[in-house]
């Protein structure tokens, strides 16, 4: 099988609400929080993607981890935050932040909580973390088939426009990611970024 990863960042200087340094959230369905992952929870993390001594690990290193806590206080999502290399299992290889990025990657959403706009709000409070970190510039990695909807969802937010400056496909066999090639973003794409800069100027007329 063969996956590509399209990387992408974006500048939140532009936004509407980088004066204010507040990202938009939405209303939390009832029963819900977010917050911070702290040291020592991390066996929370036991049902999502990442092993509980791998996020340890992540937390130790400095990354933040912004997790969704459900009605039954267990983990219903999750969104991590870096400015290291961060191995990416399913690329097989290591995500290299540009210069004066924050890596926001391993978002997951319990398949039974999907739909609340959890991951909107995940999002946000990590455009928080990077602010806090005196940083303005995101980046991100999503498959090609998942770009235009992610597109549009970020530029809905007034998360500032996403551009794509990398792909990296991967060779799998047998569910292991064997070599990972770079390569420049696919041409198609194109037009999904122009679609979310028309919704992204949409957005700012309405501030």
């Amino acid at each position: 099988m063969i996956r590509e990863l399209v990387l992408v960042s974006s500048d939140f200087a532009p936004t509407q609400w980088f004066a204010g340094r507040v990202p938009p959230p939405l209303p939390l369905p009832p029963g819900f929080v977010l917050r911070n992952l702290l040291m020592g929870e991390q066996g929370l993390c036991a049902i999502g993607p990442v092993p509980p001594a791998q996020a340890a690990r992540r937390l130790s290193e400095g990354d933040t981890c912004i997790v969704a806590i459900g009605p039954d206080e267990g983990l219903a999502g999750q969104m991590w935050c870096s400015e290291k290399p961060r191995f990416i299992d399913w690329i097989g290889c290591n995500i290299r932040p540009p210069d004066g990025h924050v890596h926001i990657y391993n978002s997951w959403i319990r398949p039974e909580y999907r739909g609340l706009g959890l991951q909107w709000n995940l999002a946000t409070s990590a455009c928080a973390d990077v602010l806090a970190r005196g940083r303005t510039k995101m980046c991100a990695g999503v498959e090609r088939k998942e770009y235009p909807p992610f597109a549009r969802k970020y530029a809905a937010m007034g998360l500032g426009h996403l551009a794509p400056y990398k792909s990296l496909w991967a060779l799998r066999v047998l569910g292991t990611a064997l070599v990972a090639i770079p390569a420049p973003p696919p041409r198609h794409l194109e037009e999904a970024c122009r679609n979310a800069g028309k919704i992204f100027a949409r957005q700012a007329k309405r501030v």
